[in-house]
Parts: C-alpha cells; structure tokens; sequence
C-alpha cells in the first residue's frame, strides 16, 4: 500500500496536557487493555476504562496529575502509554488504495511544532479508515490546488470557497460570532477548560475595523494547517471537504484579530478546530441549511457548504 507523507511531519510537546483534556483515547483490546489495567492499580486509579477508552473525570484523563504530566508516562516510561497517546498528534488515514501520514494541526502547539520541532518518524501506527462521501475526491484535489497555490492569502481562499469579496468576509464573521453567542456554545461545559480558555477572545470579538495584516509565517501556517485537514480528513462533526475549510479558515482569520502574537494565535486556532471536531459542536449553532445561508449573507453555488445540517 502506497504511503503519502503530508508535510511538515514535526511536533515538539511541551507537556501542556491540553490533548488529555475532552481527547477519547480508544484501547485496542487484549493486551493494551490488560497492560492498562495492570497500570492504573499499580498507581491507584479506580476504574479507569469505560466501555474501551480511557475513563475521564472533570474533562480530563484519569491519568493526568495535577501538573500535567501522564503518570503511566512518568512511572513506567513513554512505552507504557496507550498506542493512540504514543502516536499523537501522528495521524494515518487509510484512503483507497494510500495510506496519508501527517500531523493533526488539534495539538495546542503546533504552530511552534512544525517549524521547530523534531521531525517525526512514522514507525509503527494505528491507522484509520477514512470518512468519505459522494465527491470527496474532487473536492479534496481542488480545495488542495486553492490552499496550497503560490502566494495564496487566507482571504483570497475563502473568497475562492465562498466566491464572495473580501469585504462579506467581516460581515460572515459577525454572523458567525452573533451566532455563537445565540446557541450558547460559548458557554458551553461540554467543551474541555483548555479549548474554552484559548476560544474565549474570540467570543468577545465583534469582527470590528479593517483586520489586522497578517504576518506572513502566521498566514502559511493557516491555510497549511487548513490543508492537513483535508487531506487526512480530519473531518470532526463537518459534513464536507469545503465546509470544513471555510469553517476553519473562518476561525484562523478571527483568531489572527484577537491574539497578540503567533503563539496565541496557534493556541486559538486550534482550539477552534478542536471545537468544530467535538460532536455536535456545529449542529449547535448551524443546525439547519437555513442557518448556513443566514451565515454566508446569500453566497451561493456547489462549493458552499450546504452539508453541515
């Protein structure tokens, strides 16, 4: 089977614990079940598989201490940990006859990660059968072309996506932020602290004034981060290729607004893929086609992601 590399294949983690917070960490069953459980006595943890993942309480993993460190890790070594724990943010997606390995841009500190991180040596993973629809394929090739061409800008992307002009765009964020507030999912519980503490600028943001320019770094790493996405089909609770991007892109121009350097600004983008990818999360704020074209103040046409209801 042909592998595919989707570039850049970096990540350095800084021990933050934001992925052990509202992550499902799926155990293979057998012997990384039995390896677990034997684990979790050895450190006192009562009950620490429900159904077959890891159990979590207060949002977080069980075996998450207070300083944020995986006491499995700390105890026993980074071997010990389960496969999906070890792999992350390492994603392989099974997609026809090719397997696509690449770094899932969910982790807070990526941004930093895939210009200053250890380049990442796939070895053995865990690898996931692709979602998949009528038209993904086309979608995919031309949203991937839209992304990735030479000099591209996150706002001539969406204009593309959305076949709108630059100055709709505030105008679809304002939408989109009074809409938020309206379902209230920016209050919602259900999120894990780290995502509601890095989303929380965002929500205050009324998408005022004539945008901030973006540096060119902050930029790339945008529509890169927007294309690994697509490619590995991150898909999370979106419905298409397309929506997926406009959504993502969406957060990245506002999160570029609100935060003060490109640190936060990776921490918030993030956060808001990880919010699109919670179940339901979208279905909560854009529950029917009706609210989708609300949103998009009338744009129209096959690209526009009519698919999220």
């Amino acid at each position: 089977m042909a592998i595919s590399v989707i570039e850049p294949l970096r990540h350095r983690c800084v021990g933050c614990g934001a992925s052990c917070h509202g992550r499902t960490v799926q155990l293979e069953p057998g012997e990384e079940e039995i390896r677990i459980r034997g684990a979790a006595l050895a450190l006192g943890v009562l009950d620490p598989i429900e159904g077959r993942a890891l159990r979590q309480e207060e949002g977080r993993c069980v075996f998450l201490t207070d300083n944020r460190r995986c006491s499995i890790e700390t105890r026993f070594g980074p071997d010990a940990k389960p496969a999906s724990c070890r792999q992350f943010p390492l994603v392989a997606t099974r997609v026809g006859g090719e397997v696509r390995v690449g770094m899932d841009p969910v982790c807070s500190h990526d941004i930093v990660g895939s210009l200053q991180g250890d380049r990442v040596t796939a070895g053995s993973v865990q690898v996931r059968p692709a979602p998949g629809g009528p038209g993904w394929e086309d979608q995919e090739l031309w949203l991937s072309e839209v992304l990735c061409t030479p000099g591209q800008t996150v706002t001539g992307a969406l204009q593309e996506a959305l076949r709108v002009d630059p100055d709709a765009l505030q105008g679809i964020w304002r939408r989109m932020v009074r809409s938020l507030h309206r379902s209230g999912v920016a209050a919602d519980p259900r999120l894990p602290t780290p995502v509601m503490q890095a989303l929380a600028p965002l929500w205050g943001w009324q998408g005022e004034g004539p945008g901030r320019p973006w540096l060119p770094f902050a930029e790339s790493y945008a529509l890169q981060a927007a294309d690994r996405l697509v490619q590995l089909r991150l898909i999370g609770s979106v419905r298409t290729p397309s929506a997926l991007v406009i959504l993502s892109l969406m957060g990245a121009w506002g999160a570029w607004q609100v935060t003060d350097d490109v640190e936060g600004f990776g921490r918030t983008y993030a956060a808001w893929i990880r919010a699109l990818r919670d179940e339901g999360f979208t279905h909560r704020w854009l529950p029917t086609g009706e609210d989708v074209a609300w949103l998009l103040g009338g744009a129209s046409g096959p690209r526009v992601p009519s698919a999220v209801d």
